[in-house]
């Protein structure tokens, strides 16, 4: 059983529908934690069920890949909302499991018409799989022949479509044999939908210079970003940076996750940084770096004050605030911007274990420059 204040719930891919398929919570659980990051919203997570029968594994292993997990708490609210990526199943001898990050059924091909010209098909008849879409979600990768030499359009289009073949499903089955047999489980690698963003590719430049805002609307707006929730078209959750850039002059090929991420690096006018983030509902946030204390803790005290010097659950805490440890420093004076208070830390990343209770957050060091940047979790251009 879970940490006992919160639930988990398996939904469907929310592509096809918002039915509630299993109550996780009634399982045994053997690892249950997740993550947030200032640059993304929700992060990883990582579910392990203990003991599970087999045809929950056989289940699993056929038809969880895509569906939606979502944790609340006793009062209903989302602590966290991902959607499964990656499953693994022990039984016996037999470890197998299955990925969604190699799965790639539309294929953008890039090849050299001559010496000087590149000419990129962007998916269309034959490089793109619609039952596959359908079933999971549409996720695309570009094919660089560009270092292949110069081909006509045929050619090109023919190793596409080969590539297609092989790579339309989620990865084939990958097993594990040998050693002493283990009890079984079913291991679940869940991301934030944040991630999906990598999915899809765009190449769209802008040769005027741009309010940042709108650039990062006009990316969620794209047809490729396809688990964003874009209910309210004005969406009041993406501030006015009252900074303008001309950005991808030179028509680049990048994921959509890759493309916000480094708009959003040039900051608002006040220098500050810029978080984007997709939280529950799959509802995206452009914001600035903050001001003010978000949360306070002291080391006397095995728990977390909000703003307003309320108690508050552990498992809430985000990252993109900044955490005030109340007794650590003697400040001597009064400090203008929270950024310069020692005793503040812009939380970069939270890590919260559900069994224990425990959340860890961190701030960003020299390993945090792939949090910085949004490149998580994300799936690299195919170069052969």
């Amino acid at each position: 059983m879970g940490y006992s204040s919160l639930s988990w719930s398996l939904y469907e891919n929310p592509l096809l529908g918002n039915n509630l398929l299993l109550p996780l919570d009634r399982c045994e659980f053997a690892t249950a934690n997740f993550s947030t990051l200032a640059q993304g919203g929700f992060g990883p997570a990582e579910l392990i069920i203990a003991l599970p029968p087999r045809a929950m594994m056989l289940d699993a292993i056929s038809n969880w890949l895509m569906r939606r997990v979502l944790v609340t708490d006793d009062g209903g609210d989302t602590a966290y909302e991902g959607y499964i990526a990656e499953i693994e199943c022990q039984a016996g001898a037999h470890r197998v499991g299955r990925r969604i990050e190699e799965m790639i059924n539309k294929v953008h091909v890039m090849y050299a018409k001559d010496e000087t010209t590149t000419v990129r098909l962007r998916g269309g008849s034959g490089l793109e799989d619609a039952d596959s879409q359908a079933r999971w979600c549409r996720k695309e990768g570009v094919l660089d022949l560009t270092g292949h030499g110069v081909m006509g359009e045929a050619q090109a289009k023919l190793r596409g479509k080969v590539y297609l073949a092989h790579h339309k499903l989620p990865k084939q089955y990958y097993v594990t044999l040998g050693g002493d047999p283990q009890p079984p489980e079913i291991r679940l690698g869940i991301y934030g939908y944040y991630a999906t963003l990598a999915y899809n590719w765009t190449q769209k430049p802008y040769k005027r210079s741009r309010e940042l805002g709108s650039i990062v609307i006009d990316q969620i707006d794209a047809a490729g970003t396809q688990f964003t929730n874009k209910s309210d078209s004005s969406y009041p959750y993406i501030v006015t940076t009252g900074t303008s850039i001309t950005y991808n002059t030179m028509k680049s090929w990048q994921d959509v996750q890759t493309y916000i991420a480094n708009a959003a690096q040039y900051g608002n006018s006040q220098s500050q940084r810029l978080f984007f983030q997709m939280w529950e509902d799959r509802t995206c946030f452009l914001r600035a770096r903050p001001t003010t204390v978000g949360y306070y803790s002291r080391s006397d005290q095995m728990r977390v004050w909000n703003a307003g010097r309320a108690p508050f659950p552990k498992w809430m805490v985000r990252a993109g605030d900044y955490m005030l440890l109340e007794d650590w420093f003697q400040p001597m004076e009064t400090f203008s911007d929270i950024d310069s208070d020692p005793r503040a830390v812009l939380i970069e990343s939270t890590h919260y274990d559900c069994l224990t209770d425990q959340l860890t957050t961190e701030p960003l060091d020299a390993d945090g420059v792939e949090v910085l940047l949004g490149h998580t979790l994300r799936k690299k251009d195919v170069h052969i």
